[in-house]
């Protein structure tokens, strides 16, 4: 068959199919083929593909703690060593903060305020335990494992190894998924 029989008149314009007919198909009507290969990783399996592909077609985005949770997880994937430290402190931080905005009612002048005084990660653990909110994770393994590792990353221009970035990713994740509501999971 030729691809002038089509009306385009050319043959760049077409993929050669590979059914029965060996028919050359226009690529608008070429069906992708999609192939997905889902290795071990700390969070990613088949359930969770589905759940992302519903709230995909949902236009549902994730809580940006999430975000940088799994920008985490892509940056170590690809020894993105310094960045996956740097988005597993930025997912536990954003995480205080979207709790503390949720069980604080306050106007924005307090809001200021109380945002000034807790602008750290210690200082807003220090504030969630006040609020009566359990840390999944002991202070110590905070302190040694994200916020020590993320101040040497940004303060003095270390570079973290595979070691330290998996603590990082692991103490972010196990924050987020005992912290935030299932509702807000992905």
């Amino acid at each position: 068959m030729r691809s002038e029989s089509y009306g385009h008149g050319k043959v760049g314009l077409f993929k050669k199919n590979q059914g029965p007919n060996q028919m050359f198909v226009p690529n608008e009507y070429e069906t992708p083929v999609v192939h997905i290969i889902i290795e071990d990783n700390l969070s990613f399996n088949e359930n969770r593909l589905q759940q992302v592909l519903d709230d995909t077609s949902k236009n549902k985005a994730p809580l940006l703690p999430f975000y940088f949770l799994f920008e985490s997880e892509r940056a170590k994937c690809e020894r993105n060593l310094r960045k996956s430290i740097l988005d597993s402190a930025t997912a536990v931080e954003v995480c205080f903060s979207f709790l503390i905005n949720q069980l604080l009612a306050y106007d924005k002048e307090i809001n200021k305020y109380v945002a000034s005084k807790h602008n750290s990660l210690r200082l807003k653990r220090d504030l969630l335990k006040v609020l009566k909110i359990d840390i999944p994770i002991k202070e110590k393994t905070y302190k040694d494992n994200l916020d020590d590792i993320r101040n040497k990353v940004i303060h003095a221009g270390y570079s973290p190894n595979n070691h330290e970035a998996y603590n990082a990713y692991k103490i972010a994740k196990e924050t987020l998924y005992s912290l935030l509501p299932k509702k807000y999971e992905m």
